[in-house]
């Protein structure tokens, strides 16, 4: 009988974990991006997978400083969200949309722009490496699935995003039983 529990005690409760807040960050380039596989992306994390993202076209104000760019390679300013990406060792999910990883290097034109340290240009070459060398999503819009792309992109997300739960718990159960 010591072994059983009476109804009238109390039941010992473990401490509920509370689920993370997780942010996504989706690094894009240009209109053709923004309006399709970005904002697609941003909405299915939001509602399927209660992720906040963050999209400049969503998340910025007015008065926040916009500069539109046709190729991702020749603009500042993607290239240092990758750098900063890359830096922070966050998992990256590349979308390679309708370009090939080979494909993806820094235009003669930005290297040799007089306007960037040589340390920029090397983190700038750095992270479209380790970009290039990312498993990521190929995809062609001339024969993709828009709707396969934007699922599978939310599965990579909600796969890092338990992978890195899986080892914060793993991490706090180890350091719990020192």
């Amino acid at each position: 009988m010591s072994s059983s529990r009476r109804l009238s005690e109390p039941k010992q409760q473990r401490p509920r974990r509370r689920r993370r807040q997780y942010e996504v960050f989706i690094n894009h380039r240009g209109l053709d991006t923004k309006r399709t596989v970005a904002r697609l992306l941003y909405d299915r994390l939001a509602q399927c997978c209660g992720v906040r993202g963050f999209l400049d076209s969503v998340s910025m104000r007015p008065g926040d400083l916009l500069e539109e760019r046709i190729g991702y390679c020749d603009s500042e300013y993607c290239l240092r969200e990758l750098a900063m990406l890359v830096e922070s060792r966050k998992a990256i999910v590349p979308i390679f949309y309708d370009i090939k990883p080979s494909d993806l290097l820094l235009p003669q034109a930005v290297a040799h722009r007089d306007a960037y340290l040589p340390r920029d240009l090397e983190r700038f070459r750095f992270a479209l490496r380790q970009a290039k060398s990312t498993v990521g999503l190929v995809f062609d819009s001339a024969t993709g699935n828009m709707a396969e792309l934007v699922s599978a992109a939310a599965d990579a997300v909600m796969y890092n995003i338990e992978k890195m739960e899986t080892s914060v718990q793993r991490r706090e159960m180890i350091a719990s039983r020192l």
